[in-house]
This record gives structure tokens, C-alpha cells and sequence, in this order.
């Protein structure tokens, strides 16, 4: 299998892993490649049955659809977490694989099923290797430590960069809103009031500036989609629509409909869809609000693909997501850094972020008060904030990684930021300065 030049470079790192270690964990960007990683490795490294771990059912009707599939399909067993509800269950699957695949693998510091999946690892020494694109868990759980090493392979925003994918088109659609407004509610966490209906014409302009012929809109709950169902069909009057619940078991339903339509809206709520990638999907539309930075993450990555030519368009009617952009940002993934430069020779924005169908903005003012800090006001929130933590006898810390170290004094950190109404990692630069107010 010839695979594309960062695949490459991953393979080979992670074949020579292998002659040293047990466990490599293998991070790359939604979209990038990571399946096709395995595949030659399955092809040419390990020849004997491998044991493929996957959050749902419906992801092995995935990587089946994939041609390369074929050639390794006989020894791959597909099996979901839930195997592992036992350590006895997850030693019989195991038992003659020579290699075990983890997708999705920053579950394995979540729950029960995590823990006994890597007990049983750990017992057989069954060669191993963890596929995620978002390490990096909102508990703070480091799922690094569960592995022996660690290989890189690129993130979404680096693919763009290479011309690998195209640039993001970014619209907030929040009805009458402009961006000194998200401003504020960014300086002071707070989140907007939001009506889906009002945003109604603003959002038909941007579908109108964007069109795209096949679309995924996430919703929190089936309540919220079928309240918002005549909504969705009046945006979208000549597209066929097909309803994805959080079960995935009509998935394959679903693809088929998908590839066949012309025009196509996928209704979705399941906010990950972990594993899964719909066919040609090119629009998102965010009808609920995320406060997960790995669930947005993978909730961009549905229009995120190796070789797509079509500039995929996300329109955020959510309250905080433009944050979360503003935090990858902060992770030093800044979407706004340039890429390729154009035939005009200008470079190009990685993300081009704007309001409704017309403004255009800077989304590095955001990224400015995420790094620097905002206003005097909220300054003096954090301090209250780290003299309250203090009173508790809360210990210093000189940053915000090493707080996270510590479970109790994070979460009594975490509350006194709450109560008042600041951002905990900001807060923080307060205390690593000394603690005492």
C-alpha cells in the first residue's frame, strides 16, 4: 500500500516503536490517516489475526467500506469496549492476536472497560497501538502515561497548512449579535442567550454565500432536533434529510442514503461520531452548545478529509464554540497562522472566521485575550478567585499543568474560579505569582 508522505514517516516510526516497546500510542488529526497507518501495518509488519477495539459497532462498517480493507479483512476481529466489562472476557478476545488496535483510545482513562482493557495489555504482552486524534481529555486523565511512547502525525490544522485539506469557513450566526458582544461574554465566561429561530435569516444567508451539497447538523437531544425539524427543512427546502440517532444503528442506512442523494441533511445527535465518517459531508451546522474541547474538535474533523477540494463551512449557532476555537488557538494550533500561499502569492488564513454572511473577523483578538489576559475587571476576579482558593488552604502552584496534577486542590481551585465567573487558566497566572494577595 503507497501511503501519502506524513503517513510514511508515522509508519516507520511506528514499526521502529515497535522493536523497542510494548504499547505506542499514534495521535493524528481527524481525517488524516490514521486507519491507513494501520492497514500497512497490518499488511506488512503483523501478519497473524489482529484484535481491532472500536467505541461502537457501526465504525467496523467504516473501515470495511475502505478498499484497502480488503487485503487484511480475514484476520481482523472487530470488538467494542464493552468486552472489557470483565477482565476474563477481555483475556479470551485477546488470546492469539498478535496485535491489538485501540481506536478512539482516549477512552481507556475513562471508565471501567479503559482500565481492564489495559490490564489485560498488560498481562498477555500483546503488542499495542492507540489511535486518537484528541488526546488531550477534559478530566485531565493523561492517557500518554497508559502507553510506552509516544508518535506524532499531524493535526487537521497542519494538513491545511500542507495543502493536504482546505481552509475552514467559520460563521457565527447569532442573531443581531457582533463580535464586540462575543468579546464580553468570552471576557467574562459568560454565555449568550441564544434563540435557533432568530437566527433563522442569518443563517440562510450564509447557506445562501456557502452552499454545500451535503450537510451534518448536531443537536443535544431528539426533543431539541424535532423542535427544530421545520426549521432545518425551510433552510433547506430541496435536500433529502436523513436522522442519525446516538445508537449509530441506523448508520449504514444512513451512508447509503447519503452517498446516493444529490443533495443531502444529516439530523445527528450524537455529538462525536467517533470512528465515523460520512460520506462527503462538506457542511456543519453546531445546534447545540459544546463545551468539550475534544468533542469539537471531533465535531470539525466530520468535514476534515485527506484529498477534499471542496472548502468545508461550519455555522456555529451554539453559546461558547467560537471559545473553543479561541482555546485550540491558545494549544498552539492557531488556525489563523498561514498556509500555502495563494496564486496571488498571499497567504492563506487556515480558518477564515466571520458573522452571518458578510462580516469578516479577526479571530486573533480572541486568541489575544485567551494568552494575555482580559480585562481590569476580570483581573480582579481572578485574584478574588485565587485569594478565595488560598483561604482554603489551597497549595501554590507555578503553572497550570502542575495545578491539574493534584485532583482536590484542582477541583477547589476550579469551584472558587466558578464563583467568580472566571476562566480557571487564567486565574492560575495569579497564583503561580506567588499565592499570596
Amino acid at each position: 500500500m503507497e501511503l501519502l508522505k506524513h503517513n510514511q514517516k508515522a509508519y516507520e516510526e511506528i514499526e521502529d516503536s515497535f522493536q523497542e516497546y510494548q504499547k505506542v500510542l499514534y495521535v493524528s488529526g481527524v481525517g488524516t490517516g490514521k486507519s491507513f497507518v494501520f492497514l500497512a501495518l497490518a499488511e506488512n509488519v503483523f501478519r497473524g489475526k489482529v484484535l481491532y477495539v472500536i467505541p461502537e459497532p457501526s465504525v467496523a462498517t467504516n473501515i470495511n467500506e475502505y478498499k484497502e480493507f480488503a487485503v487484511v479483512n480475514s484476520r481482523v476481529d472487530f470488538t467494542t469496549y464493552n468486552t472489557f466489562s470483565s477482565i476474563h472476557k477481555g483475556i479470551a478476545a485477546m488470546e492469539g492476536h498478535c496485535l491489538v488496535v485501540v481506536d478512539e483510545c482516549h477512552h481507556l482513562g475513562s471508565d471501567l472497560y479503559g482500565k481492564n482493557l489495559i490490564k489485560c495489555i498488560d498481562r498477555l504482552k500483546i503488542p499495542t497501538l492507540g489511535l486518537t486524534a484528541t488526546p488531550e481529555r477534559d478530566d485531565h486523565v493523561s492517557i500518554e502515561s497508559l502507553f510506552d511512547v509516544r508518535v506524532d502525525g499531524i493535526s487537521n490544522f497542519d494538513a491545511i497548512r500542507l495543502g493536504l485539506m482546505p481552509p475552514i469557513e467559520y460563521r457565527v450566526c447569532y442573531p443581531e449579535k457582533d463580535f464586540r458582544q462575543i468579546e464580553k461574554e468570552y471576557e467574562y465566561d459568560v454565555k449568550p442567550e441564544l434563540s435557533y429561530e432568530a437566527s433563522e435569516d442569518i443563517l440562510r444567508g450564509a447557506i445562501a454565500m456557502f452552499p454545500r451539497d451535503k450537510w451534518i447538523a448536531f443537536f443535544p437531544d431528539v426533543k431539541t432536533l424535532h423542535k427544530h425539524e421545520k426549521l432545518l427543512h425551510r433552510l433547506f427546502p430541496e435536500y433529502q434529510f436523513f436522522t442519525l440517532y446516538a445508537s449509530l444503528k441506523n448508520l449504514p442506512e444512513v451512508i447509503d442514503g447519503v452517498q446516493k442523494a444529490e443533495r443531502a441533511v444529516v439530523l445527528s445527535v450524537n455529538i462525536l461520531l467517533e470512528g465515523v465518517h460520512l460520506p462527503n459531508i462538506n457542511g456543519i451546522l453546531l445546534m447545540r452548545n459544546v463545551t468539550s474541547l475534544a468533542a469539537f474538535q471531533q465535531m470539525i474533523g466530520r468535514v476534515c478529509g485527506i484529498g477534499n477540494h471542496i472548502n468545508p463551512v461550519v455555522l456555529d449557532c451554539s453559546a461558547c464554540s467560537i471559545k473553543l476555537m479561541a482555546k485550540l488557538m491558545s494549544l498552539g494550533q492557531n488556525p489563523q497562522a498561514t498556509g500555502r500561499p495563494s496564486s496571488d502569492g498571499t497567504p492563506k488564513e487556515i480558518v477564515k472566521v466571520g458573522i452571518g454572511a458578510h462580516k469578516k473577523y479577526d479571530i486573533n483578538r480572541l486568541f489575544y485575550l485567551s494568552q494575555n489576559g482580559r480585562s481590569a475587571v476580570s483581573i480582579g476576579h481572578a485574584k478574588q478567585a485565587v485569594a478565595k482558593y488560598r483561604s482554603f488552604n489551597g497549595n501554590v502552584y507555578k503553572s497550570w499543568e502542575e495545578l491539574k496534577t493534584n485532583d482536590l486542590d484542582n477541583k477547589k481551585f476550579r469551584a472558587c474560579c466558578r464563583m467568580y465567573h472566571v476562566v480557571p487558566e487564567f486565574a492560575c497566572r495569579f497564583l503561580s505569582e506567588g499565592g499570596e494577595m
